[in-house]
This record gives structure tokens, C-alpha cells and sequence, in this order.
């Protein structure tokens, strides 16, 4: 087996340090949420109790911490968690960094964690770029959010209102983050896709810390892998972008000797993608029909104007300065 498509250079001892942090980071990150997808209570309640434990002891938060992961990123258990995986990523390469001293490089081992990001990524960008795609995550404002007063939003409903009302720009969104994934799956494309996902996720950070939108942690560990991808290209892009220097080109070589494991290689590798790219497609458009705006809307759906408004057998004229008579109806 050959997995090593970048020169073999010896590695600082920096350079294997940090590889080896950043391996066990991503592999904490990553592995849990892959098994969570068949195993829905995974890492079960002992997880949660040790992070509980931690913020009581460690970190002596003053209060407990009692709500589990519910799709904000941003809770006292994300960021507890991502205390222990970083302090668990120093531990487990500190001892990494002892028993295997005497290695020149992880070129081969580097390959394979990287893939690992790559498919990830993919994953997460097709999520994600299809339920913009079709308007799903960005929904149109609502009838209530129309008849709000501009200045009663809060900054995460200011950012959702301005994304939801141009299902143009919804589709561009999801479509660079689609495309992104995409290439992300391939080796010759997968610069390329990095940077496009580096480039759609910063700007997707920039509003999560700027309108307070709370995925922030996880949005950032996207950006992080994007450029964990990107690593071994860095210096090419450097010299061709900024220091207009000429760049070799990259070499690419089977990842197996045996040429009926490369074929089978392809095959799956053909079936997985444009099978989780259908499942991804179908799973966005069954949820825009339970969710989105194909939804089923109930009879009366609609904005009314209240023409006749009667109060404890009063019949209220339609004064605007009068807090207790309905003008509208949704």
C-alpha cells in the first residue's frame, strides 16, 4: 500500500507535534458524530456526568450543567467539552510524542487523517448547502416577523430574516457549500474545495459572532479543518498567490499496489459519495415538507386586518393609541 502523495521531507519536531494534536483533536470531533449517526446515544450518560464533574471541579462553574447538546453549538457543555477534548488532544500527543520519538514523518498516517477531514467536511457542507438550497434553513419571514418592528429583532433574527428573503441568494449559499464538499472528495479537487469551503464557512463565522448566532464553536472547528486540508499545500500557495514564484506540480500516485484494490477503491468511492449525496437531497426535501414551506398550512393560515373588536361587550374603535384592541390577526 502507498498513501503518500506529497514529497517525503523530514519533519521538525514541531511540525510531528503538531500533527499529532491536531489528528487527535479532529479524530475526537469527528468519531463520536459519525457514531452518533447509528447510535443515537452515543457517548451515552457517562459522558455527560464527567463533563458535569469537570465544570463543577475543575473549572468551578457555579451552576450545573444540565442541558445536553440540542443543536446550539454555544451551551456550558460545548464549551466544557471542547476543554476536555483539548486537554485530552495534549495528553494522549504528549505520550504519542514519547513512544514514537524516533519517527521521521507521518506522511502515510497524515494522508489518512485527512481523508478522514475531507469526508467529514463533505458531509457537513451537503447538510448544509442543501438546506439552503431549498430554503430550509433560511426560511421566508414569517407573517409575525413582517409585522414586528424592526427594531424589536434581536441580531440572530435580523441575520435570518435578511438571509431568508432572497431564495437567489439562499441557493448561492448552499450551492458553494455543496460544490465545496464536493471536491472535497477527490485529491486533484480537494485544494479547491478547501478553499472554497475556508472561504463560505469564514464568512458563515463572521455572522455567528457578529449577530450572535449560536453555532460558533462548531462553525470554527469547520474553518480549522478546511485548513488542516489546505496544510500541505500552504507554501505552493504562498509562492503562487503573493510571492509570484513558480510551484511544482503535485504528483498524485495510486493509494494501493494492487490495481484490483484501486478499481474496488473507485467503485465504493463512486457509490458513497453520489449515494450520500441522493440521501442528503431526499432527507432536505422531506424535511422542507414537514418544516419549510411545503409544510401542510392549517385552513385559516393568513394576515387579517380586525375590522370589529369587542371588549367585555364593548365594541372598540380602531385607535392606534389603544394598547388593548388587535389591528391584526395572524
Amino acid at each position: 500500500m502507498e498513501a503518500t502523495p506529497y514529497p517525503k521531507i523530514r519533519w521538525t519536531g514541531l511540525q510531528k507535534f503538531i500533527f499529532r494534536f491536531l489528528a487527535i483533536y479532529f479524530a475526537l470531533l469527528i468519531i463520536p458524530s459519525v457514531l452518533g449517526l447509528f447510535w443515537s446515544v452515543f457517548p451515552g450518560d457517562y459522558w455527560f456526568k464527567f463533563i458535569q464533574w469537570t465544570g463543577k471541579h475543575i473549572l468551578h462553574i457555579p451552576y450545573d450543567i444540565t442541558v445536553k447538546p440540542n443543536g446550539s453549538g454555544d451551551t456550558t457543555y460545548n464549551y466544557v467539552e471542547v476543554f476536555l477534548n483539548f486537554v485530552l488532544s495534549l495528553l494522549f500527543t504528549l505520550i504519542w510524542s514519547i513512544v514514537d520519538r524516533r519517527r521521521n514523518d507521518y506522511h502515510k498516517l497524515y494522508y489518512w487523517a485527512r481523508v478522514m477531514v475531507r469526508y467529514y467536511l463533505f458531509y457537513t457542507m451537503l447538510q448544509y448547502g442543501f438546506f439552503k438550497v431549498i430554503q430550509l434553513q433560511f426560511p421566508f419571514p414569517s407573517q409575525g416577523e413582517l409585522l414586528q418592528p424592526l427594531g424589536d429583532s434581536s441580531p440572530m433574527g435580523l441575520a435570518w430574516n435578511f438571509m431568508g428573503y432572497s431564495k437567489g441568494y439562499n441557493f448561492f449559499a448552499g450551492f458553494l457549500e455543496v460544490l465545496g464538499g464536493f471536491l472535497l472528495c477527490f485529491r486533484r479537487t480537494a485544494t479547491l474545495g478547501a478553499l472554497i469551503v475556508l472561504g463560505v464557512m469564514s464568512n458563515v463565522v463572521a455572522m455567528n459572532f457578529c449577530f450572535d448566532i449560536p453555532v460558533k464553536l462548531y462553525s470554527l472547528h469547520l474553518v480549522g479543518m478546511a485548513i488542516y486540508v489546505l496544510w500541505p499545500d500552504a507554501i505552493r500557495l504562498a509562492d503562487f498567490l503573493i510571492l509570484n514564484e513558480p510551484v511544482y506540480a503535485r504528483r498524485f500516485i495510486a493509494v494501493f499496489s494492487n490495481p484490483g484494490l484501486n478499481m474496488a477503491r473507485t467503485i465504493f468511492k463512486i457509490l458513497f459519495i453520489g449515494g450520500l449525496m441522493v440521501y442528503s437531497f431526499i432527507q432536505s426535501k422531506g424535511y422542507q415538507k414537514e418544516f419549510g414551506e411545503k409544510a401542510p398550512k392549517p385552513p385559516l393560515y393568513g394576515m387579517y386586518e380586525v375590522e370589529t373588536f369587542v371588549h367585555n361587550g364593548d365594541t372598540l374603535p380602531p385607535l392606534r393609541t389603544d394598547t388593548t384592541r388587535w389591528h391584526k390577526l395572524v
